[in-house]
């Protein structure tokens, strides 16, 4: 028999032993799959080109993307290249090659 997971429907939670009032610090209780769970990105700054509309990122692409404009070389061990995001970037060059990061060679 696999794993039992139990989620409930938004805006309800499970609390802990019952708890009440605000103990609710830092809760992640629903799938990022909800509509409702959603965030936004706004990318203002001289490496963003302006006007730019991305449907959708992830959270691990801004790692890659921040390191990039900074000039920096990721590990080789994030698992993201810097995905939707690179479309952002004003440096089409700096966005191909954050592409290319994780085929090379060390």
């Amino acid at each position: 028999m696999g794993d039992l997971i139990i989620e409930t429907a938004p805006p309800s939670v499970f609390r802990w032993r019952g708890g009440k009032g605000a103990d609710l610090f830092g809760m992640h209780g629903y799938p990022a799959t909800l509509e409702d769970m959603a965030a936004f990105l706004v990318a203002v700054g001289p490496g963003f080109a302006s006007g730019q509309i991305i449907p959708e990122a992830h959270q691990l692409d801004v790692y890659p993307v921040a390191a990039a404009l900074l000039g920096l070389t990721p590990p080789d061990n994030i698992v993201s290249d810097g995905g939707n995001l690179r479309a952002a970037l004003r440096d089409k060059k700096r966005s191909q090659s954050l592409g290319r990061v994780r085929d090379q060679e060390p």
